[in-house]
Protein backbone atom coordinates (compact mmCIF):
# COMPACT_ATOMS: atom_id res chain seq x y z
CA UNK A 1 0.00 0.00 0.00
CA UNK A 2 1.10 3.51 -0.65
CA UNK A 3 1.52 5.57 2.48
CA UNK A 4 -1.59 7.72 1.87
CA UNK A 5 -3.65 4.53 1.51
CA UNK A 6 -2.35 3.26 4.78
CA UNK A 7 -2.74 5.93 7.41
CA UNK A 8 -4.59 9.24 7.29
CA UNK A 9 -6.41 11.42 9.79
CA UNK A 10 -10.04 10.45 10.32
CA UNK A 11 -11.20 13.85 9.04
CA UNK A 12 -9.48 13.29 5.69
CA UNK A 13 -11.01 9.84 5.25
CA UNK A 14 -14.53 10.89 6.24
CA UNK A 15 -14.36 14.07 4.16
CA UNK A 16 -13.25 12.19 1.05
CA UNK A 17 -15.99 9.59 1.49
CA UNK A 18 -18.66 12.21 2.18
CA UNK A 19 -17.74 13.97 -1.06
CA UNK A 20 -17.82 10.67 -2.96
CA UNK A 21 -21.30 9.96 -1.56
CA UNK A 22 -22.59 13.43 -2.42
CA UNK A 23 -21.27 13.38 -5.98
CA UNK A 24 -22.53 9.83 -6.59
CA UNK A 25 -26.02 10.91 -5.49
CA UNK A 26 -25.89 14.18 -7.44
CA UNK A 27 -26.39 16.26 -4.30
CA UNK A 28 -25.25 19.79 -3.48
CA UNK A 29 -23.36 20.66 -0.33
CA UNK A 30 -26.42 22.66 0.70
CA UNK A 31 -28.52 19.46 0.48
CA UNK A 32 -26.21 17.73 2.92
CA UNK A 33 -26.34 20.70 5.28
CA UNK A 34 -30.14 20.69 5.16
CA UNK A 35 -30.29 16.97 5.99
CA UNK A 36 -27.83 17.49 8.86
CA UNK A 37 -30.06 20.21 10.33
CA UNK A 38 -32.86 17.65 10.72
CA UNK A 39 -30.58 15.81 13.13
CA UNK A 40 -29.75 18.93 15.10
CA UNK A 41 -26.42 19.70 13.41
CA UNK A 42 -25.84 23.37 12.64
CA UNK A 43 -23.89 22.83 9.44
CA UNK A 44 -23.79 25.42 6.67
CA UNK A 45 -22.63 24.76 3.11
CA UNK A 46 -19.20 26.02 4.15
CA UNK A 47 -19.13 23.38 6.91
CA UNK A 48 -19.66 20.64 4.33
CA UNK A 49 -16.94 22.14 2.11
CA UNK A 50 -14.51 22.09 5.04
CA UNK A 51 -15.45 18.50 5.91
CA UNK A 52 -14.88 17.37 2.34
CA UNK A 53 -11.55 19.12 2.25
CA UNK A 54 -10.49 17.29 5.42
CA UNK A 55 -9.80 20.56 7.22
CA UNK A 56 -12.62 20.30 9.76
CA UNK A 57 -12.51 17.69 12.50
CA UNK A 58 -15.75 16.03 13.55
CA UNK A 59 -16.77 15.90 17.19
CA UNK A 60 -17.79 12.51 18.59
CA UNK A 61 -21.43 13.60 18.48
CA UNK A 62 -21.19 14.69 14.85
CA UNK A 63 -19.46 11.46 13.84
CA UNK A 64 -22.16 9.36 15.51
CA UNK A 65 -24.91 11.32 13.76
CA UNK A 66 -23.32 11.32 10.30
CA UNK A 67 -24.69 7.87 9.29
CA UNK A 68 -28.20 9.17 10.06
CA UNK A 69 -27.56 12.18 7.83
CA UNK A 70 -26.49 9.82 5.03
CA UNK A 71 -29.66 7.79 5.60
CA UNK A 72 -31.74 10.99 5.46
CA UNK A 73 -30.33 11.53 1.96
CA UNK A 74 -31.29 8.07 0.71
CA UNK A 75 -28.54 5.93 2.18
CA UNK A 76 -25.45 4.53 0.49
CA UNK A 77 -24.49 1.01 -0.52
CA UNK A 78 -20.84 1.76 0.36
CA UNK A 79 -19.36 2.15 3.86
CA UNK A 80 -18.70 5.66 5.11
CA UNK A 81 -15.28 4.49 6.27
CA UNK A 82 -13.75 1.52 4.40
CA UNK A 83 -13.06 -1.29 6.92
CA UNK A 84 -9.46 -1.73 5.72
CA UNK A 85 -8.62 2.00 5.96
CA UNK A 86 -5.88 2.92 8.44
CA UNK A 87 -6.74 5.86 10.69
CA UNK A 88 -4.00 8.00 12.16
CA UNK A 89 -5.07 8.67 15.76
CA UNK A 90 -1.91 10.58 16.63
CA UNK A 91 1.68 10.87 15.54
CA UNK A 92 2.46 7.62 17.36
CA UNK A 93 -0.78 5.61 17.13
CA UNK A 94 -2.85 4.28 14.24
CA UNK A 95 -5.77 1.87 13.99
CA UNK A 96 -7.59 0.05 11.20
CA UNK A 97 -11.19 1.18 10.72
CA UNK A 98 -12.58 -2.29 11.39
CA UNK A 99 -11.11 -2.03 14.94
CA UNK A 100 -12.88 1.24 15.78
CA UNK A 101 -15.78 -0.62 17.38
CA UNK A 102 -13.59 -2.61 19.75
CA UNK A 103 -11.67 0.56 20.65
CA UNK A 104 -14.94 2.41 21.35
CA UNK A 105 -16.02 -0.45 23.62
CA UNK A 106 -13.25 0.61 25.99
CA UNK A 107 -15.24 3.78 26.75
CA UNK A 108 -18.05 1.77 28.34
CA UNK A 109 -15.87 -0.93 29.91
CA UNK A 110 -14.00 -0.82 33.23
CA UNK A 111 -10.87 1.26 32.73
CA UNK A 112 -8.30 -1.44 33.39
CA UNK A 113 -4.59 -1.11 32.80
CA UNK A 114 -4.27 -0.99 29.03
CA UNK A 115 -0.59 -1.78 29.34
CA UNK A 116 -1.29 -5.11 31.04
CA UNK A 117 -0.63 -8.26 29.05
CA UNK A 118 -3.30 -8.72 26.40
CA UNK A 119 -5.28 -12.00 26.52
CA UNK A 120 -4.18 -12.78 22.94
CA UNK A 121 -0.49 -12.48 23.79
CA UNK A 122 1.21 -15.58 22.45
CA UNK A 123 -1.12 -15.88 19.49
CA UNK A 124 -1.07 -14.10 16.13
CA UNK A 125 -3.53 -12.94 13.47
CA UNK A 126 -1.90 -15.03 10.78
CA UNK A 127 -0.19 -18.40 10.73
CA UNK A 128 3.52 -17.68 11.21
CA UNK A 129 6.80 -19.40 11.80
CA UNK A 130 8.42 -18.67 15.18
CA UNK A 131 11.07 -16.51 13.50
CA UNK A 132 8.47 -14.23 11.88
CA UNK A 133 8.69 -11.32 14.30
CA UNK A 134 5.85 -8.82 14.18
CA UNK A 135 6.99 -5.23 13.65
CA UNK A 136 6.37 -2.69 16.38
CA UNK A 137 2.97 -1.02 16.10
CA UNK A 138 4.67 2.33 15.45
CA UNK A 139 6.78 0.91 12.64
CA UNK A 140 5.70 1.62 9.07
CA UNK A 141 6.02 -2.12 8.41
CA UNK A 142 3.38 -3.11 10.98
CA UNK A 143 0.22 -2.10 9.06
CA UNK A 144 1.63 -3.72 5.94
CA UNK A 145 2.10 -7.00 7.76
CA UNK A 146 -1.43 -6.82 9.19
CA UNK A 147 -2.94 -5.95 5.81
CA UNK A 148 -1.10 -8.82 4.13
CA UNK A 149 -2.34 -11.28 6.75
CA UNK A 150 -5.88 -9.99 6.48
CA UNK A 151 -5.75 -10.46 2.69
CA UNK A 152 -4.26 -13.92 3.26
CA UNK A 153 -7.34 -14.87 5.30
CA UNK A 154 -9.59 -13.37 2.65
CA UNK A 155 -7.85 -15.46 -0.01
CA UNK A 156 -8.09 -18.54 2.21
CA UNK A 157 -11.86 -18.06 2.56
CA UNK A 158 -12.26 -17.48 -1.18
CA UNK A 159 -10.39 -20.69 -2.00
CA UNK A 160 -11.64 -22.92 0.81
CA UNK A 161 -15.11 -21.57 1.59
CA UNK A 162 -16.18 -19.54 -1.48
CA UNK A 163 -19.84 -19.49 -0.46
CA UNK A 164 -19.10 -18.21 3.02
CA UNK A 165 -17.12 -15.03 2.37
CA UNK A 166 -14.51 -13.21 4.43
CA UNK A 167 -15.98 -10.09 6.09
CA UNK A 168 -12.89 -9.53 8.21
CA UNK A 169 -13.60 -12.56 10.40
CA UNK A 170 -9.93 -13.13 10.98
CA UNK A 171 -9.64 -9.77 12.68
CA UNK A 172 -9.78 -9.24 16.43
CA UNK A 173 -12.81 -6.92 16.16
CA UNK A 174 -15.01 -10.00 15.54
CA UNK A 175 -13.62 -12.36 18.19
CA UNK A 176 -16.24 -11.70 20.87
CA UNK A 177 -15.50 -10.57 24.41
CA UNK A 178 -13.88 -13.70 25.86
CA UNK A 179 -10.44 -13.35 24.30
CA UNK A 180 -8.91 -15.72 26.84
CA UNK A 181 -11.17 -18.46 25.45
CA UNK A 182 -10.04 -17.67 21.89
CA UNK A 183 -6.38 -17.79 22.92
CA UNK A 184 -6.87 -21.05 24.83
CA UNK A 185 -8.52 -22.70 21.84
CA UNK A 186 -5.89 -21.35 19.42
CA UNK A 187 -3.09 -22.89 21.48
CA UNK A 188 -4.80 -26.30 21.37
CA UNK A 189 -5.05 -26.44 17.57
CA UNK A 190 -1.68 -27.69 16.42
CA UNK A 191 -0.37 -26.89 12.96
CA UNK A 192 1.23 -30.02 11.46
CA UNK A 193 3.91 -27.73 9.98
CA UNK A 194 4.58 -26.05 13.32
CA UNK A 195 4.38 -22.32 13.96
CA UNK A 196 2.55 -19.95 16.26
CA UNK A 197 -1.02 -20.33 17.49
CA UNK A 198 -3.39 -18.21 15.38
CA UNK A 199 -6.47 -16.49 16.78
CA UNK A 200 -7.31 -15.61 13.17
CA UNK A 201 -7.74 -19.30 12.32
CA UNK A 202 -9.98 -19.87 15.34
CA UNK A 203 -12.17 -16.96 14.39
CA UNK A 204 -12.41 -17.88 10.71
CA UNK A 205 -13.37 -21.47 11.48
CA UNK A 206 -15.84 -20.34 14.17
CA UNK A 207 -17.70 -18.26 11.62
CA UNK A 208 -17.49 -21.03 9.03
CA UNK A 209 -18.91 -23.64 11.41
CA UNK A 210 -21.37 -21.62 13.49
CA UNK A 211 -21.71 -18.15 11.93
CA UNK A 212 -20.64 -16.60 15.24
CA UNK A 213 -17.62 -16.21 17.55
CA UNK A 214 -16.76 -19.33 19.55
CA UNK A 215 -17.85 -17.58 22.75
CA UNK A 216 -21.38 -17.04 21.39
CA UNK A 217 -21.66 -20.68 20.25
CA UNK A 218 -20.43 -21.89 23.64
CA UNK A 219 -23.04 -19.79 25.45
CA UNK A 220 -25.79 -20.89 23.02
CA UNK A 221 -25.10 -24.60 23.55
CA UNK A 222 -24.70 -24.15 27.29
CA UNK A 223 -28.07 -22.42 27.40
CA UNK A 224 -29.71 -25.42 25.75
CA UNK A 225 -28.83 -27.46 28.84
CA UNK A 226 -31.28 -25.54 30.99
CA UNK A 227 -30.87 -23.05 33.82
CA UNK A 228 -27.50 -23.70 35.45
CA UNK A 229 -25.58 -21.87 38.16
CA UNK A 230 -22.29 -22.07 39.98
CA UNK A 231 -20.27 -25.24 39.45
CA UNK A 232 -22.96 -26.74 37.24
CA UNK A 233 -22.68 -23.79 34.84
CA UNK A 234 -18.88 -23.91 34.81
CA UNK A 235 -18.91 -27.66 34.24
CA UNK A 236 -21.35 -27.31 31.34
CA UNK A 237 -19.26 -24.55 29.76
CA UNK A 238 -16.14 -26.69 30.05
CA UNK A 239 -17.86 -29.67 28.44
CA UNK A 240 -19.23 -27.54 25.60
CA UNK A 241 -15.84 -25.89 25.08
CA UNK A 242 -14.23 -29.29 24.63
CA UNK A 243 -16.89 -30.15 22.04
CA UNK A 244 -16.18 -26.94 20.15
CA UNK A 245 -12.42 -27.49 20.21
CA UNK A 246 -12.94 -30.99 18.78
CA UNK A 247 -15.10 -29.59 15.95
CA UNK A 248 -12.63 -26.81 15.14
CA UNK A 249 -9.71 -29.25 15.20
CA UNK A 250 -11.52 -31.50 12.70
CA UNK A 251 -12.18 -28.56 10.38
CA UNK A 252 -8.61 -27.32 10.80
CA UNK A 253 -7.24 -30.65 9.56
CA UNK A 254 -9.00 -29.99 6.24
CA UNK A 255 -7.89 -26.37 6.18
CA UNK A 256 -4.19 -26.67 7.09
CA UNK A 257 -2.87 -27.47 3.56
CA UNK A 258 -4.50 -24.34 2.09
CA UNK A 259 -3.63 -22.19 5.12
CA UNK A 260 0.03 -23.19 5.06
CA UNK A 261 0.32 -22.74 1.30
CA UNK A 262 -1.02 -19.17 1.45
CA UNK A 263 0.75 -17.99 4.59
CA UNK A 264 3.95 -19.74 3.50
CA UNK A 265 4.21 -17.18 0.70
CA UNK A 266 4.55 -14.43 3.32
CA UNK A 267 7.53 -16.00 5.07
CA UNK A 268 10.31 -14.85 2.67
CA UNK A 269 8.85 -11.33 2.29
CA UNK A 270 7.77 -10.75 5.91
CA UNK A 271 10.20 -7.90 6.49
CA UNK A 272 9.86 -6.26 3.06
CA UNK A 273 7.01 -3.73 3.08
CA UNK A 274 6.93 -3.19 -0.68
CA UNK A 275 6.75 -6.90 -1.46
CA UNK A 276 4.08 -7.39 1.21
CA UNK A 277 2.01 -4.65 -0.44
CA UNK A 278 2.38 -6.25 -3.86
CA UNK A 279 1.47 -9.68 -2.53
CA UNK A 280 -1.55 -8.36 -0.64
CA UNK A 281 -2.93 -6.64 -3.74
CA UNK A 282 -2.49 -9.80 -5.81
CA UNK A 283 -4.21 -11.82 -3.10
CA UNK A 284 -7.08 -9.34 -2.94
CA UNK A 285 -7.50 -9.49 -6.73
CA UNK A 286 -7.63 -13.28 -6.75
CA UNK A 287 -10.01 -13.34 -3.79
CA UNK A 288 -12.30 -10.80 -5.45
CA UNK A 289 -12.40 -12.90 -8.62
CA UNK A 290 -13.22 -16.08 -6.69
CA UNK A 291 -15.82 -14.29 -4.55
CA UNK A 292 -17.49 -12.84 -7.63
CA UNK A 293 -17.64 -16.28 -9.26
CA UNK A 294 -19.11 -17.79 -6.09
CA UNK A 295 -21.71 -15.01 -5.85
CA UNK A 296 -22.65 -15.55 -9.48
CA UNK A 297 -23.00 -19.29 -8.97
CA UNK A 298 -25.18 -18.71 -5.92
CA UNK A 299 -27.45 -16.37 -7.89
CA UNK A 300 -27.77 -18.92 -10.71
CA UNK A 301 -28.74 -21.66 -8.25
CA UNK A 302 -31.30 -19.38 -6.66
CA UNK A 303 -32.68 -18.48 -10.10
CA UNK A 304 -32.98 -22.18 -11.00
CA UNK A 305 -34.92 -22.89 -7.81
CA UNK A 306 -37.27 -19.92 -8.14
CA UNK A 307 -37.76 -20.03 -11.93
CA UNK A 308 -37.23 -23.62 -13.14
CA UNK A 309 -39.17 -23.21 -16.41
CA UNK A 310 -37.44 -19.96 -17.36
CA UNK A 311 -34.07 -21.44 -16.38
CA UNK A 312 -34.59 -24.44 -18.68
CA UNK A 313 -35.93 -22.28 -21.51
CA UNK A 314 -32.94 -19.93 -21.41
CA UNK A 315 -30.53 -22.88 -21.41
CA UNK A 316 -32.27 -24.25 -24.52
CA UNK A 317 -32.42 -20.88 -26.29
CA UNK A 318 -28.76 -20.09 -25.62
CA UNK A 319 -27.84 -23.61 -26.67
CA UNK A 320 -29.58 -23.16 -30.03
CA UNK A 321 -27.90 -19.78 -30.58
CA UNK A 322 -24.52 -21.32 -29.75
CA UNK A 323 -25.11 -24.23 -32.15
CA UNK A 324 -26.04 -21.78 -34.92
CA UNK A 325 -22.95 -19.67 -34.17
CA UNK A 326 -20.66 -22.70 -34.37
CA UNK A 327 -22.37 -23.90 -37.56
CA UNK A 328 -21.71 -20.56 -39.25
CA UNK A 329 -18.08 -20.56 -38.10
CA UNK A 330 -18.36 -17.39 -36.01
CA UNK A 331 -16.11 -16.83 -32.99
CA UNK A 332 -17.25 -15.12 -29.78
CA UNK A 333 -15.59 -11.91 -30.90
CA UNK A 334 -17.05 -11.95 -34.42
CA UNK A 335 -20.61 -12.45 -33.19
CA UNK A 336 -20.17 -9.83 -30.49
CA UNK A 337 -18.92 -7.32 -33.07
CA UNK A 338 -21.99 -7.94 -35.24
CA UNK A 339 -24.32 -6.75 -32.49
CA UNK A 340 -21.94 -4.19 -30.91
CA UNK A 341 -21.51 -6.20 -27.73
CA UNK A 342 -18.30 -6.70 -25.70
CA UNK A 343 -16.86 -10.13 -26.39
CA UNK A 344 -16.72 -10.98 -22.69
CA UNK A 345 -20.46 -10.29 -22.41
CA UNK A 346 -21.32 -12.70 -25.19
CA UNK A 347 -18.98 -15.30 -23.72
CA UNK A 348 -20.80 -14.90 -20.39
CA UNK A 349 -24.14 -15.45 -22.15
CA UNK A 350 -22.98 -18.78 -23.56
CA UNK A 351 -20.86 -20.03 -20.71
CA UNK A 352 -21.99 -18.41 -17.44
CA UNK A 353 -25.76 -17.92 -17.55
CA UNK A 354 -25.51 -14.17 -18.07
CA UNK A 355 -29.13 -13.82 -19.25
CA UNK A 356 -30.43 -15.28 -15.99
CA UNK A 357 -29.11 -12.26 -14.17
CA UNK A 358 -30.82 -9.66 -16.40
CA UNK A 359 -34.30 -8.13 -16.34
CA UNK A 360 -37.02 -9.24 -18.76
CA UNK A 361 -36.75 -6.39 -21.33
CA UNK A 362 -32.99 -6.86 -21.49
CA UNK A 363 -33.32 -10.62 -22.05
CA UNK A 364 -35.78 -10.05 -24.89
CA UNK A 365 -33.40 -7.55 -26.47
CA UNK A 366 -30.48 -9.98 -26.30
CA UNK A 367 -32.46 -12.92 -27.69
CA UNK A 368 -33.71 -10.88 -30.66
CA UNK A 369 -30.28 -9.46 -31.47
CA UNK A 370 -28.48 -12.78 -31.19
CA UNK A 371 -31.13 -14.65 -33.19
CA UNK A 372 -30.81 -12.15 -36.05
CA UNK A 373 -27.01 -12.43 -35.97
CA UNK A 374 -27.06 -16.22 -36.46
CA UNK A 375 -30.07 -16.24 -38.81
CA UNK A 376 -32.54 -17.87 -36.41
CA UNK A 377 -36.25 -17.06 -36.31
CA UNK A 378 -36.56 -14.92 -33.20
CA UNK A 379 -40.33 -15.29 -32.73
CA UNK A 380 -40.34 -18.95 -31.55
CA UNK A 381 -37.47 -18.17 -29.18
CA UNK A 382 -39.24 -15.17 -27.66
CA UNK A 383 -42.49 -17.13 -27.40
CA UNK A 384 -40.75 -19.98 -25.57
CA UNK A 385 -39.17 -17.49 -23.17
CA UNK A 386 -42.51 -15.78 -22.45
CA UNK A 387 -44.34 -19.09 -21.89
CA UNK A 388 -41.67 -20.20 -19.44
CA UNK A 389 -41.91 -16.95 -17.48
CA UNK A 390 -45.69 -17.27 -17.26
CA UNK A 391 -45.41 -20.91 -16.13
CA UNK A 392 -43.07 -19.96 -13.27
CA UNK A 393 -45.36 -17.16 -12.14
CA UNK A 394 -48.61 -19.06 -12.49
CA UNK A 395 -49.83 -16.73 -15.25
CA UNK A 396 -52.05 -17.76 -18.15
CA UNK A 397 -51.14 -17.00 -21.74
Amino acid sequence: MAKDEKERPLAAIVGERLKAFREEKGLRQADVAAAASKWGLSWARSSIAALEAGTRNLSMEELLLLPFVISELGGWSSPLIPPDAWIELSSTRKIQAKDVGSLADRLTAPQSDLNAEHPLTGTTLGVRRPDQVEADVDDDLYPRQMFAEDMAWRLFCARMYPGVGHRGWGHSANLGNDLELVARVAKKIENPSGGTASYGLVNILSWVLWKSPIEAERDRRTGLRGVLRGRGLQSAKGHVTRELISEIEAEAQKAWPVVNEIFGELVPIWSDGRKLDEWAHRARSEATRLETAADRQARLLEFKEKHPHENAALDEIVGEIKAARVATGLTYGQLADMILMPERTYEAIEERGYLKDRNEPRVRQYIKALARAVALDQEPLIRRFEEARRADRGEKG
